[in-house]
């Protein structure tokens, strides 16, 4: 999403977990953005 007020754009990421699973840091460092025709 572009940010106006800061001049940049904005991205999220959501990493889910599972119960009983092992417990991670996770860290995400490659995001790359797509152009598309959307308005929304």
């Amino acid at each position: 999403m572009w940010d106006q007020t800061a001049d940049t754009f904005r991205a999220r990421a959501k990493i889910t977990d599972v119960a009983g699973g092992g417990s991670y840091q996770v860290k995400v460092t490659n995001v790359k953005l797509l152009r598309t025709n959307r308005s929304d």
